[in-house]
Formats: structure tokens, C-alpha cells, sequence
């Protein structure tokens, strides 16, 4: 008889797991386990010390054992890495031609799903980016064009305002100019009269 060892109706997430997995997977032997349960570590007990009974046949009782073994460090591999379950249905010729792939690349079918929802993922991400970086293209341009309108339109009205404002500049330049042609060269200005 395969050990029961790694069965511990004390375990209340194994026991929770092992009465759903009976009770969706061996149906009759549930009915059997199920007139005595009173709780799912009770369930586990009566497993482990029924299961001699339950399967007579002593290959066939290992063989269940250990599928039901399994079956639970699948669960627990599963629950550390965080990942749960995926059933899907596929036309068989592309599910043979996705399984080739997986081999090939060396992957589970499990990781090579991930991989290709990865790289799908990524490549929505960098398109995003593209058109996101074309759109800013494209309004840096029309407001380059915009600021090259209006320094247009200031050099125009700019003129017009710079000519006013530079008038007195100019005034005072030239009066600057007489008064220094007709000092005498040994008067000094006085400060900031320059």
C-alpha cells in the first residue's frame, strides 16, 4: 500500500482540498467517505484508514493514491507561485501547433502562453507608445508653427512698438553726443550722467 503519510487531516486547507477533490473526481468513493463526515478532517481520516477497503485492488488503490497525491503538490506548487488553473478549448490542429511551439522553445505550455500574453502585452504597450509619440510629434510641430505665426505677427506690430521706444534712446544719444562736443574736456559729468 502507497504510504498516506503526506495526508494530514489536521491540515485544514489539504483536508478542505482533498474532500472537494474526492467529491468532483470519485464520486462513488465520496458517497462511500460521505455517510461518516462530519467535517472535511474527518473525511481525510476516514480516507486514510479506509482506503484499503475502498479500492480493493491494491494496483489500482495505488494508482488513485498517487493521482490524488499529485494532484495535491500540483495544488500547492500552484498556491506558492500564486497561479491558479486555465482550461480552454482549442480547435486540436492549432492546439498541436501551439504544444509544438511550446516544445520547441522549450517551454511548459503553461509558461509559453505567459510568454506570448507577455509579449502581446508589450507590443500593445510599445504601439501605444509609438502613436502617443507621434500625436506629441505632431503637436510640437503645429505649436513650433504657432510661435513662428507669432513672432511673425510681433516683428510686425514689433516694429511699429520698438519705433516708438527707441525714439527716446535716440534722442538722448544725440543730445548726449552735443553736450559732449560742446563740454569743455576738463569738466567731468557728474555720476550716472552717462
Amino acid at each position: 500500500m502507497p504510504s498516506m503519510s503526506w495526508l494530514k487531516p489536521t491540515d485544514k486547507k489539504q483536508a478542505k482540498w482533498v474532500y472537494h477533490h474526492v467529491r468532483r473526481t470519485y464520486p462513488k468513493i465520496f458517497e462511500l467517505l460521505n455517510s461518516n463526515f462530519w467535517s472535511e478532517a474527518s473525511f481525510c481520516s476516514d480516507l486514510k484508514t479506509k482506503s484499503d477497503s475502498l479500492w480493493p485492488d491494491r494496483y489500482e488503490r495505488a494508482v488513485i493514491l498517487k493521482k490524488i497525491r499529485n494532484a495535491w503538490e500540483v495544488e500547492k506548487g500552484r498556491a506558492k507561485r500564486g497561479t491558479k488553473p486555465l482550461t480552454i478549448q482549442m480547435n486540436p490542429d492549432i492546439k498541436q501547433n501551439f504544444a509544438e511551439q511550446a516544445k520547441f522553445h522549450r517551454f511548459t505550455q503553461a509558461e509559453f502562453l505567459e510568454e506570448l500574453l507577455l509579449n502581446y502585452q508589450n507590443r500593445q504597450t510599445s504601439e501605444h507608445e509609438r502613436e502617443v509619440l507621434e500625436e506629441n510629434s505632431k503637436l510640437r510641430s503645429e505649436i513650433d508653427s504657432l510661435k513662428e505665426q507669432l513672432r511673425a505677427h510681433n516683428n510686425q506690430t514689433g516694429e511699429k512698438v520698438e519705433s516708438k521706444q527707441n525714439k527716446p534712446a535716440i534722442e538722448h544719444s544725440a543730445i548726449k553726443r552735443v553736450i559732449e562736443d560742446h563740454l569743455p574736456s576738463g569738466i567731468k559729468q557728474p555720476p550716472g550722467g552717462g
